[in-house]
């Protein structure tokens, strides 16, 4: 992992893991297609501060994601939202899920929401997982300016749509992603055997390195 930071940057790209980062936050679908990102959070700020200052976040507090409205899951069942899925870096909000705090005393039906909110997380992980293996700039330090990386990312997620799209066989194969058994089980998907790709996938921190004068 790169030790130095973009130039006249001091701390500010310095994240958990050590090395100075740049974020990619991001929202997918089933089908393992971005739909929303928000790119340039430096690696010093939370994953809750991100969201909270990001265009996304904005636009989920004020009801401008055009949010379909809400249904009722059953004929006679209340109304219920459209919702995402997030981990517990992010708020508990009317569109967005997000699991029973860890520290507390969890029964079983707390921890069994747990635990299917897990398995719906795993789609964004997944989608990560995806764009990091298929393309190799993100299994390295990325040497480049500032402004490139973030046109590098705008790029790949870009291009990762459009072939996901397309649904070229040769991009994306069953076995890539991680599969859920009848019985419960989950069988990881193949890019977790990739050891160079980065981690924790759930927040992807890009790292470059200085460019030589």
């Amino acid at each position: 992992i790169w030790d130095l930071a973009p130039p006249n940057a001091g701390s500010e790209f310095y994240n958990y893991k050590g090395s100075h980062s740049l974020v990619l936050l991001a929202i997918c679908d089933y089908r393992y297609n971005f739909t929303l990102v928000d790119i340039g959070a430096t690696g010093r700020q939370s994953d809750g501060g991100i969201f909270a200052c990001s265009e996304i976040g904005k636009r989920l507090n004020s009801a401008q994601l055009n949010i379909p409205p809400f249904l009722r899951i059953t004929e006679d069942g209340p109304q219920m939202p459209h919702v995402l899925v997030g981990d517990e870096a992010f708020p508990l909000l009317i569109n967005l899920l997000r699991p029973y705090p860890r520290s507390l005393v969890l029964g079983v039906e707390e921890l069994v929401f747990n635990y299917r909110l897990s398995r719906a997380r795993l789609t964004i992980e997944n989608t990560f997982g995806i764009l990091a293996s298929r393309w190799r700039i993100f299994s390295r330090s990325i040497t480049a300016k500032l402004e490139n990386v973030e046109n590098i990312i705008k790029a790949t997620v870009c291009l990762h749509n459009f072939i996901m799209k397309k649904k070229n066989s040769w991009y994306f194969m069953p076995n890539l992603v991680d599969q859920e058994k009848p019985n419960k089980t989950v069988t990881p998907g193949t890019w977790r055997q990739d050891t160079s790709i980065l981690k924790p996938i759930g927040r992807l921190g890009i790292i470059w390195e200085l460019p030589k004068q």
